[in-house]
């Protein structure tokens, strides 16, 4: 089990370079699967190529599992790879996912959850 920590200052920095779509905050219960097992989690911020997922199943590093988003009576089903793991004993726990080809349905709901929420993270 690995886990990445960094420093905020320097992790803030890193990532405004690196990001390429500004995050939005939200709270969504997802399902997703790995190896062959189901587990629950909850997006706390989403973007057009990836989101934040906590969770207390810790994830390796560069992974590969699938998300599902139950979005408007339609299941929105995307493969994502495993790019950072947190540990915060237990708030915030969660690993950051950089999304492959994200069909177009769930770039039209980011870009509707845009229009419903407040202000955007860096």
């Amino acid at each position: 089990m690995t886990f990445f920590l960094m420093k905020e200052e320097d992790s803030n920095i890193e990532l405004e370079e690196k990001r390429q779509f500004r995050r939005i905050p939200v709270n969504i219960d997802v399902t997703y699967h790995f190896n062959d097992i189901f587990y629950s989690g909850t997006v706390l911020n989403i973007s057009e190529n990836g989101l934040f997922l906590s969770t207390r199943k810790s994830l390796p590093l560069n992974s590969l599992f699938v998300v599902i988003i139950n979005a408007e009576k339609k299941l929105l089903k995307l493969i994502g790879r495993v790019k950072r793991s947190i540990k915060n004993n237990g708030y915030g726990d969660g690993v950051a996912i950089a999304l492959f080809e994200p069909p177009g349905e769930y770039k039209m709901f980011v870009k509707d959850l845009k229009k419903t929420t407040g202000p955007q993270l860096a």
